[in-house]
């Protein structure tokens, strides 16, 4: 009798062994042909051994069994527990602005403003009209902050693509807090001129760093975030996307994205809280040499995880990162993974490919001593396969019936697309065809995120909303600008009221405070203002606003009851 099984017998006998398990994802392989599934290696493995496992296209062998199971594996016991640490620990309830100066310290502060007097000062001597204009003067730090204040304003009215010509309207139109902060002129001016890095270097410096006019402010940013939070034991690693359609070299195009075209940024955040750990931007293939051993996936992965290496956290990520070489790269720095596969990779068995003799709702589990992978079928002719080096057991969810490492998945995978969005409810950012004015406003808008985050840490007692934190944030830093703006002799006394108003001061205040504005003389008599030079109308009264002499025919009469006049005087 021949006791040798052909390899149709021994397919049967493996499909009658299989445990079968519920499951759902998102990231779904489907059937091409049935060529995918007849792919075998498996001609020189001896058959006790074939029955135990299931072996890849390239030899590959995965258990049928789990791993016999132990005390909790030292994988799973996090260091380097979340919160708030650094500079941010040392006062509890900060506020918003406090918060907020964590992420955009004085030392970044203090470069913006150098480089942007230096790009003024450029302008000016290269232009005599720009020189003889009253809002092209060097700006300061006080008034850098009041301009990404009103940013920041801009988004919480939802105005941030809307002209700045109507923002700064005086036609009951506008708004009053922008006008009483700078001129629409000092606006634009300071949004042309704002600079990141040292304009006399860059061109050197772009021969070996394509993002020379934004990384020196891009690093210490990064610096920032870490130095002030730890994040927690699952994070997540994928690309953002800030949109922008304007001329670089490494700009991409990504169909998924809702921007479609921009610039790619790839972003390690916190799972829970969404708070960006660490990123860096993609510059197109660099000279830059790499290890030629790893993948690119692999390398990116490892780029964006070296903050956390040894702290047995785990990273989740989608299938464009996915590899048994990334597993071992990563468990040998201390780290887990879990992330989606997908079909091409030679490690995965043909038993875990779409094929139509699976049912639907199975799942079937593979095993080695550090890795875990399985095989979902949501619906005919599909399935999705997972790989993860934290899960090392047939576990199923009591609550939704799937495997637990689909369960797993599914609650960490949308870190950065949660951060994306909240970036996109309240951002800062204005058309521009500057690439790194789209990434320095792609800051604006973590550091709202990431802010957030550490004011809730921080106030362990208070709730506030992110729209409110904002909003206050906003104002803060629009406030020392007003109240130096209060001081200038040229401010009309419209503005002097609306900034009393914002300030909380009252007339007799406001005018104690502002002894370096006196209040204008009143002539006897002059020309109307308003009327022709050959008209030459000579007029006593004068507005009472701007004090300019008025004739009778552009002189509109007030009426007011006497308690409203005794009011206000």
């Amino acid at each position: 009798m021949n006791k040798n099984l052909s390899d149709d017998q021994v397919a049967r006998l493996l499909e009658s062994i299989e445990k079968h398990n519920d499951h759902d994802s998102n990231t779904e392989l489907e059937l091409e042909s049935d060529d995918d599934n007849n792919a075998s290696s498996d001609d020189n493995i001896p058959l006790s051994q074939l029955l135990q496992c299931y072996t890849g296209k390239n030899g590959f062998q995965w258990s049928k069994m789990p791993p016999p199971s132990s005390r909790t594996r030292a994988h799973n016991l996090v260091t380097n527990l979340p919160g708030i640490k650094g500079p941010a620990i040392v006062k509890n309830n900060l506020s918003p602005l406090e918060c907020w100066e964590l992420l955009f310290s004085k030392e970044i502060m203090e470069k913006i403003v150098a480089y942007t007097n230096q790009k003024i000062n450029n302008l000016k001597s290269s232009s005599a009209w720009v020189a003889n204009q009253t809002y092209t003067r060097e700006t300061d730090e006080v008034e850098i902050k009041s301009f990404m204040g009103l940013k920041y304003l801009t988004a919480i009215f939802k105005s941030n693509h809307e002209d700045v010509k109507s923002l700064w309207s005086t036609d009951g139109t506008g708004r009053d807090i922008f006008r009483i902060t700078m001129s629409k002129n000092r606006f634009l001016f300071l949004l042309i001129c704002l600079r990141f890095d040292d304009a006399s270097t860059r061109e050197q410096r772009k021969t070996s760093n394509r993002l020379a006019p934004i990384s020196e402010l891009f690093d210490q940013f990064i610096f920032n975030i870490q130095a002030n939070y730890t994040c927690s034991e699952y994070v997540t690693i994928d690309e953002m996307l800030s949109a922008f359609r304007g001329k670089c070299f490494f700009r991409v195009y990504l169909k998924s994205k809702p921007a479609k075209y921009g610039l790619k940024i790839m972003c390690l955040c916190d799972a829970k809280t969404h708070y960006l750990y660490n990123a860096f931007i993609y510059a197109g293939k660099s000279n830059e040499p790499r290890n030629p051993d790893l993948s690119v996936p692999t390398q990116s992965v490892l780029k964006l995880a070296e903050p956390i290496f040894q702290t047995n956290r785990n990273i989740t990520a989608d299938n464009w990162f996915s590899s048994v070489e990334l597993v071992h790269q990563l468990k040998a720095k201390g780290l887990t993974y879990v992330g989606t596969m997908r079909k091409n990779k030679r490690e995965l068995p043909k038993e875990f490919l779409p094929n139509k003799k699976r049912q639907e709702n199975s799942a079937i589990y593979g095993f080695t001593s550090d890795k875990t992978i399985v095989s979902y079928v949501p619906k005919k002719n599909r399935s999705v396969v997972l790989i993860s080096s934290m899960h090392h057991e047939i576990s199923t969810d009591p609550v939704t019936g799937k495997p637990e490492v689909i369960v797993f998945y599914n609650s960490t995978k949308g870190g950065v697309d949660a951060l994306d969005q909240k970036c996109a409810n309240f951002s800062a950012m204005r058309r521009t065809r500057r690439w790194p004015m789209v990434i320095f406003s792609t800051l604006m808008n973590i550091s709202i995120v990431n802010g957030h985050v550490i004011w809730q840490a921080s106030n362990t007692n208070g709730k506030i909303t992110r729209s409110d934190f904002v909003k206050e944030l906003g104002l803060s830093l629009i406030k020392p600008q007003i109240q130096k703006r209060k001081l200038l002799p040229t401010i009309t006394r419209d503005l002097h009221e609306k900034m009393d108003r914002f300030l909380g001061l009252t007339p007799s205040t406001s005018t104690a405070e502002n002894e370096g504005s006196p209040a204008p003389k009143k002539a006897k008599s002059g020309r109307c203002h308003l009327c022709a030079r050959k008209d030459d109308r000579k007029c006593s009264k004068n507005c009472h606003k701007c004090f300019k002499f008025v004739c009778k025919k552009h002189l509109v009469e007030k009426i007011e009851c006497t308690t409203c006049f005794q009011n206000q005087n």
